[in-house]
């Protein structure tokens, strides 16, 4: 087996390890088992804020928690991410208070 054929297959299990490291790790760090209340849903700003938004509303409207907590910093002068998602939830009937 010459150096490149030796090389290509080294390439190859390193791709199939980075692979299945990803793939090993979404698994832990998605939800394995059912939702259990608590005392509130904390939403960190990131990505598909509605979608994020959506969904800490609709376990607000579930009763899975009393309180819902936005998190999120401003990139400029503007408002921060967490009062962007605040004022998506109230529009969509989350309390202002809550």
């Amino acid at each position: 087996m010459g150096w490149l054929s030796k090389t290509i297959s080294v390439l190859a299990i390193l791709v199939a390890l980075s692979i299945g490291s990803i793939i090993y790790t979404g698994f832990f760090l998605s939800p394995q088992s059912e939702l259990e209340k608590s005392d509130a849903i904390v939403v960190i700003s990131g990505g598909e804020t509605k979608q994020l938004v959506d969904e800490a509303v609709k376990l607000y409207e579930e009763d899975y928690a009393p309180l819902v907590i936005m998190s999120g910093a401003a990139r400029d002068e503007g408002p921060s991410n967490a009062e962007t998602m605040r004022r998506i939830a109230i529009s969509q009937g989350v309390p202002p208070d809550k």
